[in-house]
């Protein structure tokens, strides 16, 4: 699956449900993001 998600006002990022239902992701859960070169994972 690949979504292209858009960085709004103050760098928040929102999570699309579809991404997060997927994902098992739930208000309050954290997310381990990694930066890799100039890519985001």
């Amino acid at each position: 699956m690949r979504i292209v998600l858009k960085v709004r006002r103050k760098g928040i990022i929102i999570l699309p449900k579809k991404l997060r239902d997927a994902l098992g992701i739930n208000e309050g859960d954290e997310v381990i993001v990694e930066v890799t070169g100039d890519r985001l994972f």
